[in-house]
């Protein structure tokens, strides 16, 4: 980008991007505080909500769910979340036993 400043699209056309050029270092205390929502995602949260229930909401859903199960629980996997964690934030503990296998692999 010319003088080094970034730019982002709008129907107006290119616009300058807000906050400080890139290497600056940004003032404590400014910016979104730690958990408000970005306003274009609330908004658009707001809309999909609006249209699933005009679309006949949770039944719709269970009936298109039922016609099509493998987009509905490949959409449901997307919802779960990345990673896990058990009781009070503390990891979970894996045990895996290969014994039935190792009779498998070597006979005596």
């Amino acid at each position: 980008m010319p003088g080094g400043h970034a730019t982002s699209l709008s129907p107006q056309g290119p616009q300058p991007a807000s906050g400080p050029p890139k290497g600056c270092v940004k003032r404590p205390g400014s910016g979104r505080r730690p958990g408000v929502p970005n306003k274009i995602t609330a908004s658009v949260k707001e809309a999909l909500v609006e249209a699933f229930e005009r679309m006949g909401g949770v039944p719709s859903l269970v009936k298109w769910g039922k016609k099509h199960p493998g987009e509905f629980y490949r959409l449901w996997l997307r919802l779960l979340p990345i990673q896990l964690t058990g009781m009070n934030n503390q990891p979970i503990e894996v045990s895996v036993s290969l014994e039935w296998l190792r009779g498998k692999l070597f006979r005596d």
